[in-house]
């Protein structure tokens, strides 16, 4: 997906749900109400960003120039969501902002690439990964004490790990310079729950999210159990 269709999309969202929202609040009166959540979530991703080390790194024997390193290829992930929206009329939904927190579990490749004649070690088993969730747009459907929502937003990710790189019989952190290598990418995110009311501001939920596009088209996405507060 091109980047400037990616920000169109990521804008046009929550343009849609505000405009929704401003004419649907109009109509419903005080049924508007705003929700939080928090979730634990297991994510994979396809295939991770290839990382850039965005600077120029000294060595004793030479300087090594800023650039983009390889993909390390698929990567598992835990992490943990905490999010903010807007319900209308029990039928249309706003997602506003959140922040999640993710890192790498599992088994993870040791990958041995060179830059510019210099043999890097990429410690994939160190990922990690932060995402603002942007505003949104989503629909939801309410029957007796269940619910049912689905919806799309933007996403805003920043993926790094550490890396060291040969320097004679020893090896160099990456990152003691202040250094480092990491990705960035401005993506968009679908997201599908079901959820169970436990009284009337609770409900416990199980929700998949996939990654329309994150860092790459259709690159993963995730599963978990998310807690909501909200009429």
């Amino acid at each position: 997906m091109p980047r400037r269709a990616r920000a169109a999309l990521a804008c046009w969202l929550p343009l849609a749900g505000l405009l929704l929202v401003s004419r649907e609040s109009r109509a419903a009166g005080p049924d508007v109400h705003l929700e939080t959540s928090l979730d634990a979530r297991a994510m994979e991703l396809r295939r991770m960003p290839a990382m850039v080390l965005q600077s120029p790194y000294a060595t004793s024997v030479r300087t090594l120039p800023s650039g983009p390193l390889s993909s390390s290829g698929p990567q598992a992930l835990v992490g943990i969501t905490y999010d903010a929206g807007i319900a209308v009329a029990r039928r249309w939904m706003v997602p506003l902002f959140g922040l999640e927190f993710s890192w790498a579990v599992g088994s993870s490749p040791d990958v041995i690439e060179g830059l510019d004649g210099s043999i890097v070690h990429l410690h994939t088993w160190t990922s990690k990964m932060v995402t603002l969730l942007l505003p949104g747009f989503g629909v939801r459907a309410v029957h007796r004490r269940w619910m049912f929502d689905l919806s799309a937003r933007g996403v805003v990710s920043v993926a790094w790990m550490t890396a060291t790189v040969a320097d004679g019989s020893s090896s160099l952190d990456l990152s003691d310079q202040n250094d480092s290598v990491f990705a960035a990418t401005l993506g968009v995110r679908a997201d599908a729950e079901v959820c169970r009311r436990l009284d009337p501001v609770e409900r416990a939920c199980l929700f998949v999210s996939p990654a329309l596009y994150e860092f790459s088209a259709l690159n993963g996405g995730s599963i978990g159990l998310r807690w909501e507060v909200g009429p």
